[in-house]
């Protein structure tokens, strides 16, 4: 059985923008965060929004990411 979470704007952001996010540090401005400002800070902020939803056990992410 697959199953996928894949939750809409509403639910990850019911009130517009996010009122907690995730500061990258000075890593934010290094490789893709260096011709996109606040990238790696989205980037964080989704996935911090996500594992405190689903509560994973383990997160394992591909090369790229």
């Amino acid at each position: 059985m697959s199953v996928v979470f894949a939750p809409g704007v509403e639910t990850m952001y019911p009130d517009g923008e996010p009122i907690v996010t995730v500061d990258p540090g000075l890593l934010g401005d290094e490789l893709e965060g260096a011709v996109r400002p606040g990238h790696f800070r989205g980037v964080l902020t989704v996935v911090a929004k996500l594992f405190a939803l689903v509560r994973p056990g383990v997160g394992v992410f591909g090369e790229k990411d």
